[in-house]
């Protein structure tokens, strides 16, 4: 009995895999999501910093054997989201163990040798960055102790999900798994460093970028469909509301965009503009929320259908305008990496599978009256704010 015992112990301090075969690929896509607790701004430029560094050698992989594991052309897949970390990486089928191997060992073995650890400024470099981030960041001090604090605290088997698809046999990727963690104890649970930083120093942004951004939303399977339907109205294409008034008719933003993302707070709707000074004065904001809000009031089945038409586009016929950001830097693509980070967060995070054929069956069935509603509220009930 006591063998058995400690055999249960030993798998059940393994974290969750999931597979997802793809015999027409011709290679391996590893991605975990890493679930985060709630991080203040000294923390979460900690957690970057230790992203960056975890990957690049570990107590069992130097940095040349790093490279070797992964395919060719491709490197680590690395994103701090609000709500998660991002860590993939595409290998050749005949390397899946040793990937996943790797993937081990930079959770749970990484060297953050004193002389890596260099701080790395903060910077907004490119004007857009803002409107796709769902949390703020500060500088502090870097050193080894919280760095390794950090990852050891996060990097807790019940927050770890693991997806591997494409090119292999079926059960073969849990086997390995299983396999690669098998008599590995977490260290104890500690506090996470940082528990209470300094003021934090805006950065400041070199164009202003114009937020509004919804109150906390729940996603469903059921409402979904009509937030990505809202999101298509406003701020999709050049025929989106957002674009024919702030860009067309008021001439204050030279890009404009409505999307949904996680943020500290919970997911958001959110309207981006990036403006001027003139665009960010309050009598401005006043009335281009006027305007959008009439613009909703007057939509017509015509906007319902094209809304429609968008949605096909991204769901159906792999057009890359999907109002989606995960917080990643980017809206998902069609990548087979990306497909199966989307398919796999999603089910981390909402508890069932991501489908791009119903979702899109669900857009045809919406009401324009609903979808008028919805948009009223976003308007009516967002929150500003100016970076």
């Amino acid at each position: 009995m006591i063998p058995a015992l400690i055999f249960a112990l030993q798998v059940s301090s393994m974290p969750e895999i999931h597979e997802y075969p793809a015999a027409t690929q011709d290679s391996v896509s590893i991605e975990a999501i890493v679930t985060l607790p709630p991080l203040n701004p000294a923390q979460r430029y900690l957690m970057g910093q230790a992203l960056t560094l975890a990957v690049q050698r570990t107590q069992e992989y130097g940095s040349r054997d790093v490279l070797r594991v992964l395919k060719t052309g491709t490197r680590f897949r690395l994103y701090q989201a609000a709500d998660h970390l991002r860590i993939g990486l595409t290998v050749e089928p005949k390397d899946l163990g040793t990937g996943l191997s790797l993937l081990r060992s930079v959770m749970t073995k990484p060297s953050f040798l004193e002389d890596t650890i260099k701080a790395k400024k903060s910077s907004v470099k490119d004007p857009w960055q803002p409107a796709y981030n769902g949390f703020s960041t500060m500088e502090v001090g870097l050193n080894q102790p919280d760095i390794l604090q950090i990852w050891q605290g996060i990097m807790r088997p019940k927050n770890i999900s693991v997806a591997v698809g494409g090119n292999f046999t079926a059960n073969d990727p849990t086997e390995k798994w299983t396999t690669t963690w098998r008599g590995w104890n977490p260290p104890l649970e500690t506090a996470l460093p940082l528990k209470y930083p300094p003021k934090q120093i805006d950065l400041g942004n070199p164009v202003p970028l114009l937020i509004f951004d919804s109150k906390p939303i729940k996603l469903t399977r059921d409402n979904m469909p009509l937030y990505f339907l809202a999101a298509n109205a406003l701020g999709v294409g050049k025929e989106s509301i957002l674009w024919q008034i702030a860009r067309e008719e008021m001439g204050l933003s030279y890009r404009q965009e409505s999307f949904l993302l996680p943020t500290d707070e919970g997911w958001r709707f959110r309207m981006a503009f990036a403006t001027d000074d003139q665009g960010v004065k309050p009598e401005t904001i006043a009335k281009l929320r006027e305007k959008i809000r009439a613009s909703c009031a007057a939509l017509t089945q015509a906007d319902l259908d094209h809304a429609i038409g968008l949605g096909k586009g991204y769901l159906k016929n792999s057009i890359p305008t999907m109002p989606l950001i995960l917080g990643i830097g980017s809206a998902v693509t069609n990548d087979p990496n990306d497909q199966l980070y989307l398919r796999h967060y999603w089910l981390s995070k909402f508890g069932f599978v991501w489908s791009a054929d119903s979702l899109y069956g669900q857009m045809q069935t919406a009401k324009l009256e609903d979808l008028k509603k919805l948009l009223l509220q976003l308007v009516d009930q967002s929150d500003v704010h100016v970076f």
